[in-house]
């Protein structure tokens, strides 16, 4: 019995408006739920993962047809949870939205670079990365009230 080939997927993510200062390039299994991507995005920014999020598909934050977290209320059938990358039908060349904290209103912009064939690692693979950011503001800056 042969194994069959597994598909992956190399991601360029970066903040809204911040494409050139701050990204990160990785490799991810078609097998990872929305869930797993979330979790890799968020471990890559060196975000804290104690919010809700959505992805959208279709880059609108208000459409009935994006991928919520299981916590988000009437997140729908399609929820990340249960939803795979190959489940979406990613190509090269795909542009979605990752929506994190509906407080602060994180938004990264998500491209498949490529679609690998024969992907065979469980694990997020770094390819590149390029500055930080800081997800809340440094203890020395001030607030606007």
């Amino acid at each position: 019995m042969t194994a069959s080939k597994q598909t992956g997927y190399e991601l360029k993510v970066y903040p809204c408006r911040r494409a050139r200062e701050v990204y990160r390039v990785f490799q991810i299994s078609g097998d990872a739920t929305f869930d797993e991507l979330c979790a890799a995005i968020l471990n890559l920014f060196d975000f804290d993962a104690s919010h809700l999020y959505q992805f959208c598909m279709n880059d609108n934050i208000y459409d009935d047809d994006n991928l919520q977290c299981p916590y988000c209320e009437d997140c729908g059938p399609r929820d990340t949870s249960n939803t795979t990358l190959d489940d979406v039908g990613l190509s090269k060349g795909t542009k979605f939205l990752f929506h994190y904290d509906f407080g602060d209103n994180w938004m990264f912009n998500i491209t498949v670079a490529k679609v690998l064939d024969d992907f065979s690692s469980s694990d997020v693979i770094i390819i590149r990365e390029k500055g930080k950011l800081s997800q809340y503001c440094d203890e020395d800056e001030e607030l606007d009230e």
